[in-house]
């Protein structure tokens, strides 16, 4: 054999081997374009906050998941690729939204105890709201903490909520504002509009008024529901801003639009009043009482007010004593204000 012909059949076991490497090696996460159903898998259930998303993918809210396709595409690219996590967790966020709970967590835990952060996160969410288990503020507590530790913007905006409403730990504002910090610094709308309350609120930092418009804003504007309600209140009262009613609205509008409780008894409270636009008791009153099936306290009072006076609806004492009385029970001022003032009048 001539030196030629050596480097001509060494290049080949070159070629040969590099081939095999390429078709035997683990394609790492971005490299997925390839694959029809991981392509869909991602587009169709990515999470926004997921680090391990391709560039190209921005990720998709649990509102506006499909799951009967996700689940579709999600369930071959985890035949496909069953060790790339990323398409586990989407599965599990696509049956999670189809209320199948049993196999979300079948998917879940394993995955939380490779310490998968965001689906240590999504395990933290559903103990923190009893879906498909036990509702245990301690254990989503835990899950949370692990998946914040590792950096997870979600897990830190949890967190910071828990740590406000003192589930699962005790009360602690100081640390509530360390972890919307930590989550909103990633520019993650939770966390922003979380550190937004702790400001507007001066829950654990001096009040700002200020700050926390900014930071609802920043919020709003990537769609937060909470935030868009709570800028529609400032611009009511012309906190920090000048009072605009037209911007009211809009914010409220948008809220209320993703079914956002506050965003909703906003609203109403626009049309009942006819600011912004023109009186409409019975649109108010529809609105006071999608917020009100969802507890909300404040919808609680002003559709109280709203039977009180016979505004939009036939008048009813009754009922409006125990819409106040509801409001009350969560520490509502104007509801026990309002529940002094029929109690003075003999009605309570």
């Amino acid at each position: 054999m001539n030196y030629q012909t050596f480097l001509l059949n060494k290049s080949h076991k070159v070629s040969y081997l590099l081939s095999a490497l390429l078709m035997t090696s683990v394609i790492s996460p971005i490299a997925q374009a390839d694959s029809v159903s991981a392509k869909q898998c991602d587009e169709l259930a990515s999470h926004p906050a997921n680090k391990d998303n391709p560039k190209h993918i921005k990720g998709v809210k649990f509102d506006n998941i499909n799951s009967t396709l996700a689940i579709s595409a999600c369930k071959q690219a985890v035949a496909e690729e069953p060790d790339i996590l990323r398409y586990q967790y989407q599965l599990a966020r696509a049956y999670n939204k189809a209320e199948q709970y049993d196999e979300v967590l079948k998917l879940l835990q394993p995955i939380a105890n490779q310490g998968y952060a965001p689906v240590q996160a999504g395990l933290g969410y559903m103990y923190s709201k009893g879906e498909g288990v036990t509702q245990n503020y301690n254990k989503a507590f835990e899950w949370y903490q692990k998946s914040a530790n590792q950096g997870y913007a979600p897990a830190q905006a949890s967190l910071g909520r828990m740590y406000v409403k003192g589930e699962g730990i005790i009360q602690d504002y100081d640390k509530a504002l360390y972890w919307y910090q930590k989550s909103a610094n990633q520019g993650y709308a939770s966390g922003q509009a979380g550190l937004g309350y702790m400001y507007s609120k001066g829950k654990g930092v001096t009040q700002d008024y200020k700050k926390a418009f900014e930071l609802y804003q920043k919020s709003a504007n990537q769609g937060n529901a909470f935030a868009q309600a709570n800028l529609g209140l400032m611009y009511v009262k012309g906190i920090s801003i000048a009072q605009d009613y037209n911007k009211a609205i809009d914010w409220f509008q948008k809220s209320a639009n993703q079914g956002n409780a506050n965003g909703q008894a906003g609203l109403g409270y626009m049309y009942s009043k006819g600011k912004g636009v023109t009186q409409d008791y019975k649109k108010a009153v529809e609105l006071y009482q999608k917020s009100v099936e969802q507890g909300n306290a404040r919808g609680q009072n002003n559709l109280g007010w709203m039977y009180e006076k016979g505004l939009g609806v036939t008048q009813d004492y009754q009922k409006a004593l125990n819409l106040y009385k509801k409001s009350a029970k969560q520490g509502d001022k104007k509801a026990k204000e309002n529940l002094a003032r029929l109690k003075e009048k003999g009605i309570y």
